[in-house]
């Protein structure tokens, strides 16, 4: 099934979509240990820190942060697929995003506990 995608002006396949899902997923499993990463920065630093930024306000700050990158990075592609009434290609690679950050979130248990 190929699909025109006026953008660029080109015909995508549904494998296209489907490596965009993959490569999303990925990209927020990324995220998320970059933000491990910064967690264990400031455990490490934490007494050279004043508490008010590094208990609420930077925290707090971070989250929104956090919520705005995964949105685009999980939603983005979905919802503009949406608003070209590609629904069903929106649908493969919302859901492929999901299956591939369960499925690194299964390995890195399994890496972890085993």
């Amino acid at each position: 099934m190929e699909i025109y995608n006026f953008m660029f002006f080109k015909k995508q396949n549904k494998q296209e979509f489907i490596k965009w899902g993959i490569a999303t997923g990925f990209l927020e499993c990324v995220y998320v240990f970059l933000v491990i990463l910064l967690f264990n920065i400031i455990q490490n630093n934490n007494s050279k820190m004043n508490e008010f930024l590094t208990g609420g306000l930077f925290m707090l700050l971070l989250f929104v942060v956090s919520v705005l990158i995964s949105g685009l990075l999980v939603f983005g592609k979905p919802v503009r697929l949406v608003l070209e009434k590609k629904i069903s290609q929106a649908l493969n690679t919302f859901f492929v995003s999901l299956v591939t950050i369960f499925v690194i979130f299964v390995v890195v248990g399994i890496i972890l506990f085993v």
